[in-house]
């Protein structure tokens, strides 16, 4: 019998193995240059950042379990190629395909990665302009905000004074003059003398012992001819209306009388719309 000829030499899948370990280094190392560059132009706007931090965090996931899968498959070939020592045409041709498919998938994935990477570079130009716009906006704006403040405090300041118009509910004498008279309101208190000049929005006060003086002397400087007094009476100033009252007759002066319950205020128009 003829001697079975020896075997062929053995197929090394060495260096194939390096082929793609570089090949899968060079994708995982672009991805990263790609995310150390976004993460760096991204830190201004916290909103872009996470997204960009989340769907990179997906990728890199995805790339490091297809990785291991190469490596996983690298060293069984490997542990195949120790055993077998030698592997016939038809399942190197196999493994050479489903290398390369594992190859194109991988490129798919950094395509797909790049394109990721450039929709979010257009989504961090966009928010750029945004925040560009805005500050353009809120500078145009300042002088409104400035006057709505001014506004604002006119506002409080109002209401504060209507409150207090409110609670005090005063008295407010609109009218200026009676029958072509000018109106002069006198009020009589326990305290002293006010007076109320409608018709030149004036007031005059004397409290104290020497209100009636005071109030006699300015009296005596009027044109009583052109006046109509009208007295409010407070509670326990019956003696002081009554000096009021003697010296009004005495000088021929037209008026009137009212008695005032409790100590509601009185205003001119000038003082309630300040």
């Amino acid at each position: 019998m003829a001697r079975r000829g020896t075997q062929g030499p053995s197929v090394s899948f060495f260096a194939f193995q390096d082929i793609i370990t570089s090949v899968v280094g060079i994708f995982v190392l672009i991805t990263l240059i790609m995310m150390i560059d976004l993460v760096s132009k991204a830190n201004s706007t916290t909103h872009v950042r996470k997204r960009f931090q989340d769907t990179f965090s997906e990728v890199i996931e995805s790339l490091r379990e297809q990785l291991d899968q190469l490596e996983r498959r690298s060293d069984k070939l490997e542990r195949d190629a120790q055993s077998l020592g030698s592997v016939v045409t038809w399942n190197q041709k196999e493994t050479l395909k489903e290398l390369e498919s594992a190859i194109d998938v991988m490129t798919q994935q950094a395509t797909r990665s790049q394109q990721r990477t450039q929709d979010l570079q257009r989504v961090i130009e966009d928010q750029r302009s945004l925040k560009l716009r805005l500050e353009i906006e809120s500078k145009n704006r300042s002088p409104d905000r400035e006057e709505l403040v001014k506004l604002l405090a006119q506002l409080e300041k109002l209401n504060s004074k209507l409150g207090d118009l409110q609670t005090e509910e005063p008295l407010v004498f609109k009218s200026q003059s009676l029958n072509g008279r000018a109106v002069i309101i006198v009020d009589v208190s326990s305290a002293g003398i006010s007076v109320l000049d409608l018709a030149n929005d004036q007031r005059k006060e004397w409290q104290g012992s020497g209100s009636i003086g005071q109030w006699k002397s300015w009296f005596s400087q009027q044109r009583i001819s052109s006046l109509h007094f009208f007295v409010l009476i407070r509670p326990g100033a019956a003696k002081l209306f009554a000096t009021v009252k003697s010296e009004l007759e005495r000088s021929g002066a037209i008026y009137g009388y009212d008695l005032m319950d409790g100590p509601k205020p009185l205003r001119l128009r000038s003082e309630a719309t300040q």
